[in-house]
């Protein structure tokens, strides 16, 4: 049986860590690159911009392959 206090800690652990990583990727990494790292400010926000697109597109190719392995494997849909 699963224990309602592992799933409660669990969620409250979720709800308070994915927002601190999500404004460091978008926020503090992006100002960072784009400032510090590439050697022009324009450059440096494209490079970041492209970098974004691309890894968004990955992620749409992927996902529906991911989830016909998990359907394969598990013989059911998460969704």
């Amino acid at each position: 049986m699963i224990n309602k206090n592992k799933i409660i800690s669990w969620s409250l652990y979720d709800f308070a860590s994915q927002p601190f990583s999500t404004i460091v990727v978008t926020f503090v990494f992006s100002s960072f690159f784009t400032k510090h790292i590439a050697y022009d400010e324009k450059i440096g926000t494209q490079m970041w911009s492209n970098a974004i697109a691309i890894s968004a597109v990955i992620v749409a190719v992927v996902s529906p392959f991911m989830e016909l392995l998990q359907i394969i494997r598990a013989g059911k849909s998460c969704f």
